[in-house]
């Protein structure tokens, strides 16, 4: 990620299955200024993702997919008011409750205009 956050003109971003094999992703603050898409998918080994205060600050639009050991909403999602779209797919039931307003998270993401859950 220190490297990916170096990239000043990136727009999308996709990480997929091999690509990222950690446990925790952590954006350090003020990178990602003008991403604008963001992917997640078949990360296996995802449990825990956190957004310092301005990271990604232009993102509006986030997916998330068959990442089964994310347990929770990625932590600083409730200050990204230009994010507008959570797409959760093949996730956990529990984490599906969350997005749907059951659960303590409810505040990191009930600003968002459209949560997708398939």
């Amino acid at each position: 990620m220190p490297v990916l956050e170096k990239l000043l003109n990136l727009i999308v971003l996709s990480l997929m299955k091999g690509i990222f094999v950690g446990k925790e992703i952590a954006h350090s603050a003020c990178e990602f200024l003008r991403l604008q898409a963001l992917e997640i998918s078949c990360l296996e080994h995802l449990e825990w993702w956190r957004m310092e205060s301005c990271s990604m600050l232009n993102r509006l639009y986030l997916s998330i997919s068959i990442c089964r050991k994310l347990l929770v909403p990625p932590e600083g999602l409730q200050s990204r008011r230009s994010l507008q779209e959570l797409k959760l797919s093949h996730m956990i039931e529990d984490l599906n409750l969350r997005a749907l307003g059951v659960g303590e998270d409810w505040y990191e993401i009930c600003h968002l205009h459209s949560i997708t859950i398939c």
